[in-house]
């Protein structure tokens, strides 16, 4: 009967830990890379200023310019965000910019 225990236990913790590792690896895999989500989300708080004062839509251009914008001066401060903050230096700005586009793009049109 011990070992029986001692066998099931062994499973469940062998199980458990299965299941920590995939979540965890699940997470890393499957999660936004920091600077794109940071650029998402100033894209989205940059189109909800822009749909409050016009009434048009921006061009192509516009947006890659202004997103360029947002990332170039936020490369130089620490970018806090929903998921976390990143640290001075370490924003992938062509991922801002792309973040930033996606999401731009979609509330404005």
């Amino acid at each position: 009967m011990i070992a029986l225990r001692d066998n099931w236990l062994t499973a469940f913790a062998a199980a458990t830990l299965l299941v920590a590792v995939t979540l965890v690896a699940g997470h890393f895999a499957l999660g936004d890379d920091p600077s794109l989500a940071a650029g998402r989300e100033y894209g989205e708080s940059q189109a909800l200023m822009y749909n409050q004062i016009n009434a048009g839509y921006p061009t192509d251009e516009q947006l890659e310019q202004w997103c360029h914008e947002g990332a170039a001066l936020s490369a130089n401060i620490q970018v806090w965000y929903r998921g976390g903050v990143i640290q001075v230096g370490e924003l992938d700005t062509p991922s801002f910019t792309e973040g930033c586009i996606e999401a731009y793009g979609a509330a404005t049109r």
